[in-house]
């Protein structure tokens, strides 16, 4: 059996408004149809991009594309990392949970380097804590802990990654979704640890999430320690989405299986979803999913289509419940709330849905748009990823580049919040 894991966050729409540091207040419904219509008819052309194996790289677009890096870039609700070709991991933006790894829980308006004992070969980002994977299969996270998001045994926040995750070996992918993380191990099962409200972790909510020692909080069932996936024959994990906003909704994970059925679960155990051959990269966002297939063609389904995330160019849900997005051939996705990207063959970018923070990287003032949008100046992309308020990518040549909400310093410049990518500083 051939699977992709990939978190979903079911949630309300952003409003513009902002709750203390940490949450959004968002409403029970999305915008009506009619706000911003005219978004849905610009553009040009659209938890997180698929994860493989550790180091692993794929092609796409001909012999002259750069190999892309699906693994190498992660971001948080307000903070970013990036593992560069020397092997180092660095961090900026927010950091008060430890999140940056460099032990310290100062804000780092410049990326900082992560005090690892390991060399790691794939990252992931929650909303407050960061996960790495070495070459060896070994996991390491580090930030905030009160949902066992650390996977260690303890509810103990770290401020770099000197605990390995307990009883985790094998690893070839992982993954983070709001306060929980995944990981797929060779042998294609899936250990889960973290917040398990509505059966987040895929365990069918063993009965550790709301007992004994584990449990702490009747809201959140945090589990410390990997927890099994009531899933088999896994053989990739899709990025997750960071929940930076006040939802009162469930995380939410599925899997691609080898006869192509599409299987969710958070709230519930697992149950057929959608049916889509052949894909090769795969997308979550707020009760939405969007998939490139191997020919390049990406299609979106799921949720109102409140901020146009389905990319059909309107507002509303598509009547065939699964809509073709029109766009040139897409290597490789990412999502973050209502907000989708996509790599391109040629290693450029378009986005669409949400732009409520300028996470499209386009250079508009539009709240959103149902149709993609070119992100302004970027190429030669070879990994991205997207938060609910902003969006880095790397380039072939090493550097990052981000977009969107600069709250917290997460785009690693001295800029205000941007429409437009600008380059990360001090890389």
């Amino acid at each position: 059996m051939r699977c992709i894991v990939l978190p979903l966050l079911l949630a309300g729409t952003a409003c513009t408004s902002i709750l203390g540091d940490d949450f959004r207040i968002v409403p029970e419904s999305e915008p009506d149809e009619t706000e911003g219509a005219s978004a849905s008819t610009q553009g040009s052309g659209g938890a997180g991009a698929s994860m493989g194996e550790a180091g692993a790289t794929s092609g796409g677009g001909g012999s002259g594309a750069a190999p892309l890096k699906p693994n190498a870039i992660a971001v948080g609700g307000f903070h970013s990392c990036v593992l560069r070709n020397t092997n180092t991991v660095s961090c900026w933006g927010r950091n008060d949970d430890g999140q940056l790894g460099a032990g310290t829980t100062s804000i780092a308006s410049g990326p900082i380097t992560v005090a690892s004992p390991s060399v790691f070969a794939a990252l992931a980002a929650g909303t407050n804590f960061t996960c790495g994977m070495d070459s060896s299969g070994a996991v390491r996270c580090w930030g905030a802990n009160a949902h066992g998001q650390l996977g260690i045994g303890t509810f103990t926040p770290l401020d770099a990654p000197t605990d390995e995750v307990q009883d985790l070996n094998g690893v070839k992918a992982i993954n983070a979704v709001a306060y929980s993380a995944c990981a797929l191990k060779d042998n294609g099962s899936v250990w889960c640890w973290g917040d398990d409200v509505d059966n987040t972790l895929g365990d069918d909510n063993n009965p550790l999430s709301c007992e004994s020692e584990n449990y702490i909080d009747p809201i959140t069932c945090p589990v410390a320690t990997p927890q099994q996936a009531s899933v088999s024959g896994a053989i990739q994990l899709a990025r997750g989405l960071p929940r930076s906003v006040a939802t009162g909704g469930a995380n939410r994970s599925c899997v691609v299986r080898d006869d192509d059925a599409i299987w969710c679960w958070g709230p519930g155990s697992p149950s057929a979803t959608e049916s889509i051959s052949s894909v090769a990269s795969i997308a979550a966002g707020a009760g939405f999913t969007c998939a490139a297939k191997a020919d390049g063609i990406v299609v979106c389904f799921g949720g109102s289509n409140g901020y146009g995330q389905l990319g059909n160019g309107t507002t509303t849900p598509p009547a065939e419940g699964i809509a073709e997005v029109a766009l040139p051939p897409a290597v490789m996705l990412a999502a973050g709330k209502y907000t989708t990207c996509a790599v391109l063959e040629d290693r450029t970018v378009m986005c669409w849905g949400d732009n409520g923070d300028g996470q499209l990287g386009a250079g508009t003032s539009l709240p959103y748009s149902a149709t993609p949008m070119a992100v302004t100046g970027l190429d030669e992309v070879v990994s991205i990823a997207v938060s609910p308020r902003h969006a880095c990518a790397l380039r072939a040549d090493d550097t990052v580049w981000c977009w969107g909400s600069n709250q917290y310093a997460q785009l690693g410049s001295g800029a205000a919040a941007s429409s437009t990518p600008v380059q990360v500083e001090g890389l």
